[in-house]
């Protein structure tokens, strides 16, 4: 589910030969499709930073089935002295993976700087997903891991 038209196009075109893929274009906030249906297992890559932390947090837990698994790769702002160093210090590696990997952009896909730092990420984490847990990763990104209980 994506509400970024060209994203589920995109996924549309790689995942044709897919069976049993269904995309949906959407917004996993208002969506009623889902509200009927519980999951085993959620995956966010880059996308919680476009909606409000919070409720966001607590939607997918509401549509995790007991059990289910939350996934997260997210984007964290820069916002102390200690994300910034440590930015700092990865700009080199981060940099030559890139050029490694031939990055590019996101040309046609919506893109937002996120607006929490990794510490307001953690915190909400901690009251919405007790038991949570999230490392700091590359590229401004940390993952984030929760299992529901039973």
């Amino acid at each position: 589910m994506d509400s970024d038209h060209s994203a589920v196009a995109r996924a549309r075109a790689r995942l044709a030969d897919t069976p049993d893929a269904h995309l949906v274009e959407g917004d996993v906030l208002t969506s009623s499709e889902l509200d009927d249906r519980r999951f085993d297992l959620i995956t966010c890559v880059a996308t919680l930073h476009h909606m409000p932390l919070i409720i966001a947090l607590e939607r997918m837990r509401e549509l995790l089935a007991p059990g289910g698994s939350l996934r997260i790769v997210g984007l964290s702002a820069n916002k102390t002295v200690i994300d910034r160093l440590v930015a700092g210090a990865l700009v080199l590696p981060v940099r030559v993976a890139s050029t490694i990997h031939r990055e590019s952009g996101y040309p046609g896909m919506t893109t937002e700087q996120p607006r929490e730092s990794l510490a307001d990420i953690r915190r909400a984490a901690a009251t919405v997903l007790p038991g949570s847990r999230i490392h700091r990763r590359f590229y401004y990104r940390y993952t984030l891991d929760w299992t529901k209980p039973l």
